[in-house]
C-alpha cells in the first residue's frame, strides 16, 4: 500500500513537471533595461548542470554610458556543458502569444566584447525543458552578425513564422505559445548551439510591434487659423514593403507616402489649435498596429543671416510656420560664444557692434521648432 502511495505521488510530480509554466502577458514596447540591478529573469542552466558563467548585471558602461546598467553574457569553450555556450533564457515576462500581441520585432542593443564575430539568433518553444522533446520549437532563420569589438549596436530580430525555422512541430505554433525564449550565438539555425569563447553585453531588450520610428512632427498655421500637420517617419529596410504608416490628430487621419526608407504626409485639420502631439500608427505584414506619438512643434525658417565686416552688423531674418496673430511666439537667436541670445517675434533682427561674428546661427522657437543657417560674410 505504501509503495502505491509513493507511486501516485511520483506520477503527480512528474505530470506537474511536464506542464509548461503559465505564460505571462506580453506588452508592446516592454523593455528590459537592467537598471534594477538584476538580470530581470534572464538565466542559464535551467534544470541542468550549474553554469560557471551565469549572466551578470554590470553597473555601468551600457549604451548610455556612465551609470547605464546592462547584462553581460560569457561562455568559455573549454568549460563543461552549461558554461561553454553563449546562451541565455527567459521564461517569465517574455512568454506568451506573440502573433496575438501584435509583435513585429524584438530589438536590443548589444556589444561584442570578444575576439570573434557572433551570430545571434532567437530560439523559442511552447514547452519547458522538463517536458523535452519540445512539441513546437523554432529558431531565427537568419542570424544577426555582430563583429568583434562592435561597440554598442542596435539589432533587430523579426518575429513572425516566416522568419523562423521550425526544429520540432511548426514555427507558428511555437510563436503562438512561447513558454521559453532564448538568445544565443549559433552560426546555424539549429539547437543546441556549439561551444564558443565569447562575451556579449545586452541592454534594452524591447518588444516592438511594427518596426518604425516617428522622426518629426510639425505644423503650420495660417494667419486665419487654418492648421496643417506634417508627419515624418522611417522604417528599417527589411520591412519597408509590408509597412504602412498613418498619422492622426483629432478626427482626421491620412496614410504617409513612402520614399525609400522614409515616410511623409500632411493632414489638414481646419481652423483649430494645433494638438500637443501627433499619433503615428504602423502596421506590418498583418500584425496588430503599433501606435506611437511625437510632440508637435512649429517649424522655423531662416531666410537671411548676413554679417557686414565693415559695419560689424549681423542681420538675421527668420519666421515661424505658426503665423496666427494670437500665438505667443518668441524666437531666440544664438551664435555660439559670440553674443548673448537675442529674442524677437519673427521677421528681421539686427545685432550691431559685433566684432567676433559666428560662422553659423541658430534660431529656436518658443513653440519647439528650430533652424540652423551659415552666416554669409559681406564687405
Amino acid at each position: 500500500m505504501q509503495k502505491s502511495i509513493w507511486l501516485i505521488i511520483a506520477l503527480v510530480l512528474a505530470v506537474g513537471l511536464l506542464q509548461p509554466p503559465a505564460a505571462s502577458a506580453l506588452t508592446i514596447n516592454q523593455t528590459d533595461n537592467f537598471q534594477d540591478g538584476t538580470t530581470q529573469n534572464w538565466e542559464v542552466a535551467q534544470g541542468g548542470a550549474p553554469n560557471p558563467n551565469p549572466p551578470v548585471n554590470v553597473p555601468t558602461g551600457g549604451p548610455a554610458g556612465d551609470g547605464d546598467r546592462y547584462m553581460l553574457l560569457t561562455s568559455v569553450s573549454a568549460e563543461p556543458a552549461g558554461g561553454n555556450r553563449l546562451i541565455v533564457i527567459n521564461d517569465i515576462q517574455w512568454s506568451g502569444d506573440y502573433p496575438a500581441t501584435g509583435v513585429g520585432t524584438i530589438t536590443m542593443e548589444v556589444n561584442n566584447f570578444g575576439a570573434a564575430a557572433l551570430r545571434l539568433r532567437l530560439w523559442c518553444a511552447d514547452a519547458h525543458p522538463t517536458g523535452s522533446p519540445f512539441p513546437n520549437s523554432a529558431v531565427s532563420t537568419n542570424a544577426v552578425t555582430v563583429p568583434a569589438g562592435s561597440g554598442w549596436t542596435a539589432v533587430t530580430f523579426p518575429i513572425d513564422a516566416a522568419s523562423f525555422t521550425a526544429l520540432t512541430g511548426t514555427a507558428a505554433a511555437a510563436l503562438g505559445n512561447v513558454v521559453e525564449l532564448r538568445l544565443m550565438h549559433n552560426p546555424n539555425p539549429t539547437f543546441p548551439p556549439p561551444p564558443a569563447d565569447a562575451q556579449l553585453g545586452v541592454d534594452n531588450i524591447t518588444l516592438a510591434g511594427t518596426p518604425f520610428t516617428p522622426t518629426q512632427a510639425t505644423y503650420t498655421r495660417t494667419a486665419g487659423g487654418a492648421t496643417t500637420v506634417d508627419g515624418f517617419a522611417t522604417a528599417p529596410r527589411p520591412f519597408i514593403a509590408g509597412t504602412r504608416i498613418s498619422i492622426s490628430a483629432g478626427a482626421g487621419s491620412t496614410n504617409l507616402s513612402r520614399h525609400g526608407v522614409f515616410f511623409f504626409g500632411s493632414l489638414a485639420l481646419g481652423n483649430v489649435a494645433p494638438p500637443p502631439s501627433l499619433s503615428f500608427t504602423g502596421t506590418t505584414r498583418g500584425v496588430n498596429p503599433t501606435t506611437l506619438s511625437k510632440a508637435l512643434t512649429d517649424q522655423v525658417f531662416i531666410s537671411q543671416a548676413v554679417y557686414s565686416v565693415s559695419g560689424g552688423v549681423l542681420v538675421v531674418t527668420a519666421d515661424s510656420s505658426d503665423q496666427f496673430p494670437a500665438t505667443p511666439l518668441v524666437l531666440t537667436l544664438k551664435g555660439p560664444g559670440s553674443f548673448a541670445p537675442t529674442n524677437f517675434a519673427g521677421g528681421t533682427t539686427v545685432i550691431n557692434n559685433l566684432t567676433v561674428p559666428p560662422k553659423q546661427i541658430v534660431v529656436t522657437s518658443s513653440l519647439g521648432g528650430s533652424d540652423v543657417a551659415p552666416v554669409i560674410f559681406i564687405p
